[in-house]
């Protein structure tokens, strides 16, 4: 008992000083008093939740620490295995995830936490189908539980269904506690993002200050800011997220998210210095589990104007996932190299299920087109400008548009207000 009470007062200690040090541990957490496998466990799971709050990789690293030792003080110790399943999915180790978890949920099938943790590592891998037959287990094992219903929402966004989605974060909001910042905030971001693919800014918009007014430096929350911005073609604020980004979760995928917004605020100079700064930052990690590939894809196929290079990156990571951004990058890298049947096989099953991210829709339209598919094209890029009729994509697809509505003898499309 005496041995438990140090433990759980050693990582609330521990959480204290993570806070008070501004998301930065040190050698202490790692030499920690091995008190028991709970108290490993406890700090795995406080790393991790650090790690949601912050981005900042070293607390996965941390947190796998504690959970290699918690599992090698109880190695069947249910809580310490499905944790390791949680560091597993923040790793990005898909494969290994699926396999361990699946073999927890045969062993313990009424837990809500497994299922969960099964569901993202089945979304992670695109197997869509799957991911929904185990969210529909969870809701009737517990129709109204947190878990169940936020997946429920991802599944919803994944079938193009915006209100159903929406519905069902909605249903979660008023079961967070006030004590639960970052859990309130994350789930504002999600309401931002929603509302936003359904065409109603103005409510994304207050969604988002929520979750900024809740933690200020959250990085889920910049992210989203900056997509909207982006895709808004907002310059200056697109440029002023990711400033604010990369002060607080600095990475080499959050530097060129800084290089590409300063280049769009005009300052070339600038950006091609950080654009340099990228391509060292994203090599020197490209074997990492916290590795920057897909932007550093994204970069060869765009600025760095390699495609076969961008192809060769994104190639490692598509052997190791399958979520849509992985999905769009690779099928794009594909297309870039004059694969363009490939390309499309590749969006096929997230067009299927009727997912309409607005990158997903550009690159996909452009896609199609270079394909020779210009009935498809038109309709996919015509759904783009819908969804971001102000991204700086939009005159280069207007431009598209009404090739292709000459060459098959029709009207391109005037209208691209989003619709709700």
């Amino acid at each position: 008992m005496k041995q438990a009470m140090a433990g759980l007062l050693y990582v609330s200690f521990l959480l204290l000083a993570l806070r008070v040090q501004g998301g930065t541990v040190g050698e202490a957490a790692l030499v920690a008093p091995r008190v028991d496998a709970s108290t490993q466990i406890a700090l795995a799971s406080t790393l991790l939740h650090r790690y949601r709050e912050t981005a900042r990789e070293e607390f996965v690293t941390q947190a796998q620490a504690a959970i290699t030792a918690a599992l090698a003080l109880s190695p069947a110790d249910y809580i310490a295995q499905r944790t390791a399943v949680a560091v597993m999915l923040a790793r990005r180790d898909d494969v290994a995830a699926l396999e361990r978890i699946t073999a927890l949920n045969l062993r313990f099938p009424d837990d809500v936490d497994t299922y969960a943790l099964l569901i993202d590592a089945e979304l992670a891998l695109g197997r869509h189908a799957q991911a929904e037959f185990y969210t529909q287990r969870l809701l009737d094992l517990r129709p109204d539980n947190l878990p169940g219903l936020i997946r429920a929402a991802r599944l919803r966004e994944l079938y193009g269904d915006w209100a159903g989605a929406i519905d069902f974060i909605n249903a979660t909001v008023n079961r967070v506690t006030a004590a639960e910042v970052e859990e309130r905030a994350w789930l504002y971001v999600q309401l931002a993002r929603l509302h936003f693919g359904a065409g109603r800014p103005e409510i994304a918009h207050a969604a988002l200050d929520a979750a900024l007014t809740a933690m200020p430096d959250y990085p889920v929350a910049l992210e989203e800011a900056l997509r909207i911005a982006r895709l808004s073609g907002a310059a200056q604020a697109a440029l002023a997220a990711a400033q604010h980004l990369y002060r607080v979760a600095p990475s080499a995928t959050h530097l060129l998210c800084l290089a590409r917004a300063t280049a769009q605020a005009g300052d070339t100079t600038g950006a091609r210095k950080l654009f340099d700064e990228f391509v060292r930052a994203a090599s020197a990690v490209s074997s990492r589990d916290d590795n920057a590939n897909l932007a550093l894809s994204d970069y060869y196929l765009d600025e760095g104007r390699d495609p076969t290079q961008a192809l060769a990156v994104a190639k490692v990571e598509r052997a190791r996932r399958a979520d849509p951004r992985t999905v769009v990058v690779y099928a794009a890298a594909l297309q870039g190299v004059g694969r363009d049947a490939e390309a499309r096989a590749e969006l096929d099953p997230l067009l299927a299920l009727g997912y309409r991210d607005a990158d997903l829709l550009f690159t996909a339209g452009e896609i199609f087109a270079a394909g020779g598919d210009p009935l498809r094209a038109r309709e996919l890029l015509s759904a783009a400008l819908a969804s971001a009729p102000h991204d700086p994509r939009a005159a280069v697809v207007e431009l598209r548009l009404r090739a292709l509505a000459a060459d098959n003898g029709a009207s391109a499309p005037s209208d691209h207000k989003p619709t709700s």
